[in-house]
């Protein structure tokens, strides 16, 4: 049988083979996907990432915090058109020199006699007469000296001592008032001092009143303009001993 077929048929193998072997070696060489987004996006150490939230305009950032600048800066108000806070307890009202006789006597202190115990808690009252209040109690209840509630007798026998009749502890609001009370000897001047403001019905921030015939003695404290707080107010008698001390909360009234 003849080799010569079968050699033709090696022969066109070989020549398809080389075809084909020369058309691959040429085609364009394709990277896989995945290097390509490699390629197209390298990451490199010196690139600054961008941090998820950026600081908006005009602000600032302080300890980690994201603020507007109007929060750390200080904008001056204009002088036009500011105008200043009123105090939340308003001012104490001014009083006539002629109010009434209490009044007028501490208006003369102030301006003529210079009498400082009419005037302040810290000079000494003078020597309260006994009798000389007796025959006319009018002299000694139209003088205002806040220090006669350090005044009071020493504790003794046949002294009595100063009580209270009405509570001691008030809340009121600023306007309103509270009557405050206390028991001593029948007809006793009685004198009540305010340290922190307020009046009685005198203006003033002491008075002096006399008991009844029971001898119980009474005034009435009003929270006025100015007063808030805690009111500290001390009540005593010439003749008796010890003295009262009431507290008046003053709140002012919500706007």
């Amino acid at each position: 049988m003849s080799r010569l077929p079968w050699i033709l048929s090696a022969l066109v193998a070989v020549v398809v083979l080389a075809v084909l072997w020369t058309a691959l070696s040429n085609a364009p060489q394709r990277q896989p996907k995945s290097l390509e987004v490699a390629e197209s996006t390298p990451e490199s150490s010196d690139t600054p990432q961008k941090t998820a939230t950026e600081t908006p305009k005009d602000w600032v950032t302080i300890g980690g915090v994201q603020r507007p600048k109007s929060d750390v800066t200080f904008n001056k108000p204009d002088s036009n058109t500011f105008v200043p806070p009123k105090p939340r307890q308003g001012f104490s009202p001014r009083l006539k020199p002629d109010e009434n006789p209490q009044v007028a006597s501490v208006y003369k202190t102030l301006f003529e006699d210079k009498q400082p115990e009419k005037v302040s808690s810290f000079s000494a009252p003078k020597p309260f007469d006994a009798e000389a209040y007796q025959k006319d109690p009018s002299p000694y209840l139209s003088t205002v000296e806040p220090s006669r509630v350090f005044g009071s007798k020493q504790p003794g026998e046949g002294v009595k001592p100063i009580l209270a009749k009405s509570a001691r502890f008030h809340r009121v609001k600023q306007g309103e008032s509270v009557r405050l009370q206390v028991q001593v000897e029948s007809k006793a001047p009685v004198t009540m001092t305010s340290n922190n403001l307020g009046s009685f019905p005198n203006g003033l921030t002491s008075i002096t009143v006399a008991a009844d015939e029971s001898g119980l003695a009474e005034a009435v404290f009003t929270a006025s303009r100015g007063t808030i707080d805690d009111i500290q107010i001390l009540a005593a008698s010439p003749v008796t001993s010890g003295q009262i001390a009431f507290t008046v909360n003053v709140q002012v009234p919500s706007e």
